[in-house]
């Protein structure tokens, strides 16, 4: 009679069941936990490489870390300018 009445209630309120809602959690939690992982397998893979290979890329030392975590800016600004010449 408790669990029905809990049902119940998170239904009421749009909520999910708590058993759900917990499975939910646990699978975006292992999905942070993966991407970390690629995350600083990547970075640590870009740091062993030599300073020559990273400016052959285009990359300086300092830029790998956010460059991993946030992408590269400067490629979505060439693609996509803010305004056109036919307009």
């Amino acid at each position: 009679m408790l669990s029905s009445t809990r049902h119940d209630q998170c239904a009421g309120h749009g909520l999910a069941e708590p058993t759900l809602n917990a499975w939910s959690i646990l699978g975006r939690a292992w999905q942070h936990l993966q991407r970390r992982r690629r995350l600083r397998a990547t970075e640590k893979l870009l740091l062993g490489l030599s300073d020559r290979t990273l400016k052959d890329i285009g990359i300086h030392r300092s830029e790998v870390h956010s460059l991993v975590r946030n992408g590269d800016r400067r490629f979505e600004r060439d693609r996509w300018p803010l305004t056109t010449k036919y307009f």
